[in-house]
């Protein structure tokens, strides 16, 4: 098998990874930094600007793009002076030099530092250094002088206590700049999705502005069609009568110039046409309607929103990437726990029945990324769907497909990475979609007792419990069903274990609660046994038939401790922390919300709480 790379080979690939240019992937030469704060080469710069200027004299000035940053792609605006206009990033280039010297080391004798033409070949022990022959009178008389072979035992010794210490403070650095790199990553992607998002509300304000514009513009053209139409009957009228009047008028004015008598008896009619016109009234013009624009005045321009602003804590940073890996709740807005500071119950909601809101056993929960509670109602065979204040949203019957439309009773729900719902009972597995439409079903082997059910983000697969008399196991499918395998605990517990409740932390890690050893089991991602922790006991510390278990976004364990009426809180390596809900008749399932809430139902009461820190 091959060797682990060293911490020195580590931070030595992680420096080289820091003091490297983006562009030609060698050590910088001459940084220069961009108002994005990402620094480049100045050649690698140059040559890129020189390429853009060529690109932009191929194209007419309205196809042109703006010299953009080759990581983030920023647009970057130089001055007259161009690439060299750029400020110089000094503190890079003298790390560059520093990791220059470093690599060089290895090549160099050595040499006195009092007297450079003399080598150091003798080592004072009363002093602990090297020295030259030279040093012996000058700083070193008297004292216990051996040679260096001599001393290389006791030299290497105090060299490798020292490279022991460095060597850990090397990876505590390392350590350091890659979180720094998880983080940069985290904010470089939220300002993607930001971005996108405030675009995606423009677009549909200009659509809205375009659809008003569209209609405000029919609008005007409509009203002056129907003018233009009210205009035109009396406007053709006129316009004959005139027509006709002309005519009449032209042929009287030429019979009146020939000043013979013979047309008077030809055309005694003259006359009457001309009276005619006489009493013909002009219509007046009809009324009609001007249109203007008044726009509207609200003293602001449209807001699209507001872009807010919160605090990341280092812990955040690291976990928020692995929030993407539970099938119970994926967690986007970590709130760190505040030990010592009371849960308060936020709402209550429920209570024996089977209309809208009512309960017969509410066994399992799950919540959206969107808040959407989903409840598991076994005795009424459906999922109800609520609010995080408990207000009722829709529910549905939980059936097979087929004909038939066999009934399930929900046991136990979770919810996979395209919010589509798992709902698993004694003996189907059933995929819904939000609506209740079923979407897939993997038949299981009939058991008697209660099964549970989560789905992993890290790896997409469902994961079930299965008790079979007094042997308990997890059945593992891929979402198309089929089985990856059976996988027991590997723990070594007085009695055989007993998986009530599996849920799936940030890092892939399997975590069931054992209801016949009062504990919780911590499995890897690989469902290698890694720790549990508990035992049967009353105090903060123990649990007493342990059921319902998550995760919050932070790594906490929350667990349902039935035998002793509570929900309580312990840390990633199931230290107890604090309890949130004490006092509950039959606390069964848990989950939390992405605002980190903990959603609790209380079997017996046929109840649903919600609990929060103030």
């Amino acid at each position: 098998m091959a060797a682990a790379p060293s911490s020195t080979t580590e931070s030595h690939r992680i420096l080289e990874d820091y003091l490297s240019c983006g562009i030609c992937f060698e050590p910088f030469t001459k940084p220069k930094a961009l108002p994005c704060l990402h620094t480049f080469c100045s050649r690698c710069l140059e040559s890129q600007h020189k390429k853009w200027l060529e690109d932009c004299r191929k194209k007419p000035p309205q196809e042109q793009q703006p010299f953009r940053c080759s990581i983030c792609r920023e647009p970057v605006t130089l001055t007259s002076k161009g690439v060299a206009g750029l400020p110089d990033n000094h503190d890079l280039a003298n790390l560059c030099e520093e990791f220059s010297k470093k690599t060089q080391v290895g090549e160099q004798k050595n040499r006195c530092g009092f007297h450079p033409t003399k080598e150091v070949d003798l080592f004072c022990q009363q002093c602990d250094v090297l020295i030259c022959s030279e040093c012996i009178g000058d700083g070193h008389p008297g004292h216990n002088i051996t040679g260096v072979k001599q001393a290389a035992p006791q030299i290497k010794a105090n060299i490798r206590a020292q490279l022991k210490k460095g060597q850990q403070k090397m990876e505590a650095f390392s350590t350091f700049l890659k979180n720094i790199q998880d983080v940069q990553k985290r904010l470089t992607d939220n300002k993607t999705e930001t971005l996108q998002e405030i675009n995606k509300a423009f677009d549909e304000q200009v659509q809205k502005l375009q659809k008003q514009r569209d209609g405000l513009l029919a609008t005007v053209d409509k009203t002056h069609q129907d003018n233009m139409a009210a205009l035109t009957g009396p406007r053709d009228t006129v316009l004959t009568q005139l027509a006709e009047l002309s005519r009449v008028c032209e042929d009287a004015e030429k019979r009146l110039e020939q000043e013979e008598v013979v047309w008077l008896s030809q055309d005694l009619n003259l006359g009457e046409k001309l009276a005619k016109f006489e009493n013909t009234q002009i219509p007046e013009v009809c009324e009609t309607k001007l249109s203007s624009f008044e726009p509207k005045k609200s003293g602001t321009l449209i807001e699209l929103g507001k872009v807010t602003t919160k605090n990341m804590s280092n812990k955040m940073a690291l976990v928020l990437s692995k929030n993407e890996s539970s099938g119970k709740a994926r967690s986007t807005n970590v709130r760190p726990i505040r030990v010592g500071q009371p849960w308060v119950r936020k709402v209550r909601f429920g209570g024996m029945g089977s209309g809208r809101g009512g309960f017969k056993g509410p066994l399992g929960v799950a919540v959206s990324q969107d808040n959407e509670v989903y409840i598991t109602d076994y005795g009424n065979s459906r999922i109800q769907v609520f609010t995080m204040d408990g207000v009722y949203i829709r529910e549905f019957t939980t059936t097979l497909p087929g004909e038939t439309g066999e009934k399930l009773a929900p046991h136990d729900v979770a919810v996979d990475r395209n919010d589509n719902l798992w709902v698993v009972s004694k003996d189907h597995v059933v995929q819904y979609s939000r609506e209740g439409t079923c979407l897939a079903t993997i038949d299981l082997p009939h058991v008697r007792y209660f099964r549970s059910i989560t789905v992993s983000m890290a790896t997409e697969q469902v994961i079930v419990t299965e008790c079979v008399g007094q042997n308990g196991e997890l059945r593992v499918f891929n979402q198309d069903g089929s089985e990856v395998g059976t996988f027991g605990s590997g723990h070594r517990s007085p009695e055989p274990w007993f998986p009530q409740y599996v849920t799936v932390d940030g890092e892939g890690n399997i975590l069931v609660t054992d209801g016949n050893n009062d504990c919780v089991h911590v499995l890897d991602r690989e469902r290698n046994f890694k720790f549990k922790f508990g035992s049967k006991g009353s105090d903060k510390s123990h649990l007493n038939d342990v059921r319902g278990i998550c995760v919050d976004g932070m790594g906490n364990i929350i667990v349902a401790d039935n035998g002793n009426g509570c929900v309580k809180m312990f840390d990633s390596q199931g230290r107890f922390l604090c309890y949130i809900v004490s006092g509950m008749e039959d606390p069964m399932a848990v989950t939390v919300s992405p605002g980190g809430d903990v959603v609790v139902t209380d079997y017996d009461n046929h109840t649903v709480s919600v609990w929060t820190q103030r």
